[in-house]
């Protein structure tokens, strides 16, 4: 059981307790002297750093502990580690700026790692791995951007995206589910940058929009649709997020304006994305039609993301800071971790819903007591907050005089904690 999974529970001597007045990220203990490039982490939750920039100290770091303490698994030395990808097997890939050997690959989570020669030996910027065998590699080459592909874990290495531009690179790759390849580039002059697709695994590429654009970040939801994280332009210079719905070909504006350094995006289809330095973080909860800043608590600024498959949220300081951030609970919760009987799953019922709704509990032997319900809408108002009393596998709440819309119920139970979206007819 993951440890940052139970939480302290608070007990609500009053109905007039405000339940959200604590902050949305924590502070995780790092080395100070090390500056974070980028984060991953791997199915069993431990977390990956990889450090540089320009001092000493760079490498792969690891936490075996959620956080708490770190080592030094990849020693680079005075070099850096820009990028770190892990594929579903747990085969862990680091990209450098080292030279003759820019990209390592680790089998055993971390421990021991193997050095892969590229037909390049410039900088790894960007990693995507697909499935066990299949990895993309970006460097950021002389001549312009090279994009790498490999079939068989890095043995062997095919180009499939080059461009002639000096001082333009890939800075994102995406593939959605039908398998086109979505590329977004990043430059320093007029005349480069934007966001381009293959729909014929790479032979032959266009341009999908945003020539002339800093572009940093791309990420599929669920639906498909492509999400698109803009830093300036050259002509225009705003940023923003932007979006190519499935079934589309037009880019749409979403958040024009600021300067996205990375985005996420959850399970449940809310969007991260990191603005601007020390702005902060932006979230959507309902795909663009209204945003609001969740920096409560936040020390990094925020720039580069990592998410974990429990929806807990990682920032770090884009180039140079030294502080990891971590969202205090899951962005989206569908369980609840009780310390004395491990998971218990619960969910909402029904959805979308018109009078009632319950939230299902599948073993409500294991708990007793009693718990806080609170219902918000998407800008966090609070709508109705109730006690109730555990005692069978569902808890009633009336919703009948709530406007027709979308809502969040969140519920504290024990030690556990729950939150789900969910529709008001």
């Amino acid at each position: 059981m993951k440890k940052h999974f139970i939480l302290l529970f608070i007990v609500f001597i009053s109905l007039n307790t405000n339940v959200f007045s604590q902050d949305f990220w924590e502070q995780l203990p790092f080395p100070y002297e090390v500056s974070i490039m980028c984060i991953a982490t791997n199915d069993q939750g431990d977390i990956f750093v990889g450090a540089g920039y320009d001092v000493d100290n760079g490498g792969v770091y690891r936490s075996l502990d959620d956080g708490q303490t770190w080592e030094l698994v990849l020693d680079m030395y005075s070099g850096a580690v820009l990028s770190i990808d892990i594929n579903e097997q747990g085969t862990i890939y680091a990209g450098t700026n080292r030279g003759e050997t820019p990209l390592f690959v680790s089998f055993n989570n971390g421990s021991d790692w193997e050095e892969l020669i590229l037909p390049s030996t410039d900088n790894v910027v960007k990693i995507l791995c697909i499935s066990t065998d299949t990895v993309y590699v970006s460097q950021w080459i002389a001549g312009g951007a090279f994009l790498l592909r490999s079939a068989d874990s890095g043995a062997t290495w095919d180009t499939i995206y080059t461009s002639d531009h000096v001082s333009e690179y890939v800075s994102d790759i995406a593939i959605s589910s039908s398998g086109v390849i979505y590329i977004s580039l990043d430059g320093f002059f007029f005349e480069m940058g934007g966001v381009y697709r293959s729909a014929d695994n790479g032979q032959t590429w266009e341009c999908a929009g945003l020539f002339n654009y800093q572009v940093m970040a791309l990420g599929f939801n669920q639906n498909d649709d492509l999400l698109i994280g803009v830093w300036a332009g050259f002509y225009n210079i705003n940023g923003g997020l932007y979006v190519i719905y499935n079934g589309e070909n037009e880019i749409h504006d979403l958040y024009p304006g600021p300067a996205v350094w990375d985005l996420v995006i959850n399970s449940d289809n809310d969007i991260y994305f990191a603005i601007d330095g020390f702005a902060g973080v932006i979230r959507t909860l309902d795909m663009g039609q209204s945003f609001e800043f969740v920096n409560e608590g936040l020390q990094s600024g925020s720039g580069k993301f990592a998410i974990d498959n429990q929806n807990y949220i990682y920032t770090a300081n884009n180039y140079g800071g030294h502080i990891i951030d971590r969202t205090i609970e899951p962005t989206v919760t569908s369980v609840i971790s009780y310390p004395d009987s491990g998971f218990i799953k619960i969910g909402l019922t029904p959805n979308p819903a018109n009078d009632k709704l319950w939230v299902g509990i599948n073993e409500p032997g294991n708990m007793k007591g009693t718990g806080n319900l609170i219902i918000r809408d998407l800008a966090g108002r609070i709508y109705k907050k109730e006690t109730f009393i555990i005692e069978n596998k569902y808890l009633e709440t009336d919703i009948s005089g709530l406007a027709t819309g979308m809502y969040i119920l969140t519920a504290r139970i024990g030690n556990g904690y729950f939150s789900s979206k969910f529709i008001k007819l």
